[in-house]
């Protein structure tokens, strides 16, 4: 039984590190940010999908590079510190709460961590 079992998560979960919805909400998620990921390159990768995610978004807005871009890279690095909360706290909350300490994040998280919080309810 315990094979089977095995198995099936495995087959069910194999790409999931591939899933950009899911590594996204995971890295925003202050609860689950520092998750072991099966090999630190899709870490780093996850990690510079979000800079660039935040950088794309920051030029639209403002159609300016720079200072701007520089800004969202320190912002993010800036929450990878943020120790990690219970996993019995809402994430959601916690950002609600930080959303004047990380503008830019807290715009990936209302895309991001709010629409995979109401997927898996």
């Amino acid at each position: 039984m315990t094979d089977t079992l095995m198995k099936q998560l495995s087959a069910r979960f194999k790409d999931v590190e591939n899933n950009i919805l899911i590594t996204d909400a995971t890295l925003l998620d202050p609860r689950f940010k520092r998750l072991e990921f099966s090999e630190q390159n899709k870490a780093d990768a996850a990690y510079r999908s979000l800079k660039q995610k935040d950088s794309d978004e920051e030029v639209a807005r403002t159609k300016a590079t720079g200072n701007s871009t520089a800004a969202g890279i320190v912002e993010l690095d800036k929450y990878k510190q943020e120790p990690l909360i219970k996993r019995s706290e809402d994430s959601l909350i916690w950002w609600y709460q930080r959303q004047d300490l990380y503008p830019r994040l807290y715009k990936i998280v209302k895309k991001r961590l709010y629409c995979s919080n109401l997927c898996s309810m």
